[in-house]
């Protein structure tokens, strides 16, 4: 299979395209969306970066060909959807999170029929011991078929595919693990590790070590991307499950809400903070290699790799005060899977529409954030409000004009 090379109108100047996906259950359903917005638009990503559900829809994605892509990505989640009443058309947010709250419950009795389902030993669940494979809720085993189904994992691993990467945790000492195509073949079981959130599911074995999903360290895999020491100036859709911002909570499950998206979506900010000041680093080091002695160069001129780049970061965000519940992670009601689906679709193709990283930053910058105002109760004339790019300058945190 040819390797993509995404150069047209709308990346002119052949930046790699990556795309980073969070975990968020049900909420995944949304990036969905957002891909077949890309595909469409000939932006087809060169690298997918992907985390527990984030994982499962980047690892369709680069298992299939092209031609393939989105209508396998579609049949994931029809075969993940469940029977309900379409409540979406309701104005009442309380209505609409009862019956998400319903939904969910749902899930939480009986599992998602081609994801999960409550294990028949129910030794774990009453507090007995069980061996690792079993110490989880539910069973997994029909994640494992659907996954067989609709991935090939030859066309996954080969050169021609976007570059793959899921990360996962080590359960006896919280270390992230990337999973990466480059470095190493992947298979079911990293899929499977990368999903694994405790308790619902049982760890995973690798190769002696026992794996849980990465979004307990980070959610996003953003840092995954920022630690590659690629020269190529870069364009990342960062795909957010989960809002940093929200209202102060004054009932339980407001509580509960802000927990999750204070727990699987605030790093972000942060990283891309780190990020800055690890660019400033390695332009120093650059700036110094004339400077030190013969015998350190090579190491200095590793540790400054990756200082020149121009990184555009286009963020698109599914947080919503529609269906913006504790539950909104367990809810697969067909209907709302659909609305988030058209919701990633319709934000992407605004963003496109935009294409804010056409204007090139100024000098000195190595990170650009285009990143569409986000209100908790957003509404959508407010979502197509024009986007603000918010740069990462030499000088701090500044406001393009």
């Amino acid at each position: 299979m040819k390797k993509e090379v995404s150069t047209n109108d709308l990346n002119p100047d052949g930046l790699r395209i990556v795309l980073v996906l969070q975990g968020g259950g049900a909420l995944g359903a949304y990036q969905g969306g957002v891909c077949q917005a890309l595909y469409e638009q000939g932006l087809a990503p060169q690298w997918i970066a992907g985390t527990s559900i984030g994982a499962l829809n980047g690892a369709i994605v680069a298992g299939n060909e092209p031609q393939v892509r989105i209508a396998r990505l579609q049949e994931f989640w029809s075969c993940l959807s469940q029977p309900g009443l379409s409540m979406l058309g309701l104005h009442n947010e309380t209505l609409l999170n009862h019956f998400g709250m319903l939904a969910a419950m749902r899930t939480v009795g009986t599992g998602v029929p081609n994801l999960f389902v409550p294990r028949f030993d129910p030794r774990f669940a009453l507090g007995w011991p069980a061996q690792p494979q079993d110490a989880g809720l539910y069973d997994t085993a029909a994640m494992e078929a659907t996954l067989k189904r609709l991935i090939d994992f030859e066309v996954l691993n080969s050169a021609g595919s976007p570059r793959f990467s899921a990360n996962a945790i080590t359960v006896t000492d919280g270390e992230l693990v990337t999973f990466d195509s480059r470095r190493e073949p992947i298979k079911m079981r990293h899929l499977l590790a990368s999903t694994a959130m405790p308790p619902a599911f049982a760890p995973v074995q690798i190769d002696g070590e026992w794996y849980w999903d990465g979004g307990l360290y980070s959610s996003t895999p953003l840092q995954t991307v920022f630690d590659d020491t690629s020269t190529q100036d870069t364009l990342v859709f960062l795909v957010d499950l989960w809002s940093e911002h929200g209202a102060l909570p004054t009932s339980f499950d407001a509580a509960e809400t802000r927990r999750k998206d204070t727990v699987f979506g605030a790093r972000t900010q942060r990283e891309l903070e780190s990020h800055v000041r690890l660019q400033r680093l390695r332009k120093l080091l650059r700036d110094c290699q004339g400077h030190v002695p013969p015998a350190l160069r090579s190491q200095v001129e590793s540790a400054s790799r990756g200082g020149d780049r121009v990184m555009h970061v286009v963020r698109l965000c599914h947080a919503t005060g529609r269906t913006h519940s504790s539950a909104k992670d367990l809810d697969f009601t067909g209907a709302t899977l659909e609305w988030r689906w058209n919701r990633g679709y319709g934000d992407t193709r605004r963003a496109l529409e935009n294409a804010p990283w056409l204007k090139h930053p100024r000098a000195g910058t190595s990170l650009v954030v285009h990143e569409v105002p986000n209100y908790a109760n957003a509404t959508d004339a407010e979502r197509e409000k024009a986007w603000t790019p918010e740069v990462f300058e030499e000088a701090g945190l500044a406001l393009e004009e």
